[in-house]
């Protein structure tokens, strides 16, 4: 395996014939990633690899928490029931709070993790008008979750079938988003809308979609990677970057250019400077012009 190999595998792949990767392309630490996508699209298979496989996050996170009503029924997920620290069938807003409580009250620089599998409907995103749920509000402020010695000790990935459960709060404060599996191209047209700086038209974006959906050499877990802290548009994680705003600059930059050399600088035409008249005078009082 390549220096750079961070596709996706069964877990069960021995760690050691993969050897040392760059996780560059793979968003920081603390962060908050969606996978979106619909039931058996890779998206239980995608977090297990994140946050067990040691080429992502594996040896990254101290105490590892999953909340997921089908995990249990889910023979993909077994591993994540067998290797995380917590498991609950349910989701609730008292959860989440005994989970940041516990947060708060460690003093320890360890890291934590919280993956929602399939822990999000549309009872969850439908709250009162102007008041955003609990995990919306935890979204915006997740980076400063801690205490006054540690900050920034909480990262969350949501894993979710359709878009519309994703509130604006949560779509605006993503790290980074997975697209696994087919889509609607209604469903894949709101997703362009609320990240239009990926391509910069719902034309453009369907392109990437499908750029990333066609390679000929995929593992069979093929899915659009959209980092939105590098602006960068990938075929899986270390896959061909489909888009980058620093090649669209680069482009644009080089197109100007070319521009700029091809118009030809149009001098005015010179005129013939004009004789300067004399004046000479013929008999008396006349004045003539030469």
């Amino acid at each position: 395996m390549s220096a750079t190999d961070l596709n996706i595998y069964n877990v069960k792949i021995s760690e050691e014939k993969l050897g040392e990767i760059d996780k560059g392309s793979l968003p920081a630490i603390p962060h908050f990633i969606t996978v979106l996508g619909r039931i058996r699209s890779g998206k239980s298979l995608i977090a297990q690899n994140l946050y067990l496989s040691k080429r992502f996050y594996g040896d990254d996170f101290d105490v590892k928490i999953l909340i997921s009503p089908t995990a249990v029924n889910d023979a993909q997920c077994i591993h994540m029931i067998d290797n995380f620290d917590f498991v609950f069938d349910h989701y609730n807003e008292a959860l989440l709070d005994e989970i940041l409580d516990m947060i708060k009250n460690d003093e320890t620089e360890m890291k934590y993790i919280l993956v929602l599998d399939d822990a999000i409907d549309s009872n969850f995103v439908q709250n009162k008008a102007g008041v955003p749920d609990k995990f919306s509000q935890l979204i915006t402020r997740f980076r400063h979750v801690g205490n006054e010695k540690h900050e920034g000790k909480l990262s969350i990935c949501l894993l979710i079938q359709y878009f519309k459960f994703l509130t604006p709060i949560c779509r605006n404060n993503a790290s980074a988003i997975v697209l696994a599996g087919e889509f609607p191209q209604s469903e894949l047209k709101k997703v362009s809308e609320a990240y239009s700086y990926f391509g910069g038209d719902d034309k453009a974006f369907m392109d990437i979609y499908n750029r990333s959906r066609s390679h000929p050499d995929n593992c069979g877990w093929d899915f659009l990677y959209l980092n939105t802290k590098t602006l960068e548009a990938r075929r899986n994680f270390s896959g061909e970057v489909l888009w980058s705003k620093e090649n669209e600059m680069a482009k644009n930059k080089i197109g100007s250019c070319e521009t700029e050399e091809a118009e030809e600088v149009v001098k005015p035409e010179e005129k013939p400077e004009k004789k300067k008249k004399q004046f000479q005078r013929k008999g008396k009082g006349v004045v003539k012009f030469d």
